[in-house]
């Protein structure tokens, strides 16, 4: 498994979404895109979580 682009932690009801493509220096892809768009989703459709960053 490779590892994850976008990183995903949750502390109390505010998850945070970070960037972990170090090695490019954070460039944006269309895959961190899709994992992004996934994150925010779930984290709306999750009612513990009341902001996301």
């Amino acid at each position: 498994m490779s590892d994850p682009t976008v990183l995903v932690a949750q502390t109390g009801s505010v998850r945070t979404l970070t960037l972990h493509r170090p090695a490019a220096l954070n460039s944006f892809t269309t895959e961190m895109l899709g994992r992004l768009r996934g994150e925010l989703d779930a984290a709306a459709a999750t009612p513990a979580c009341a902001a996301s960053c």
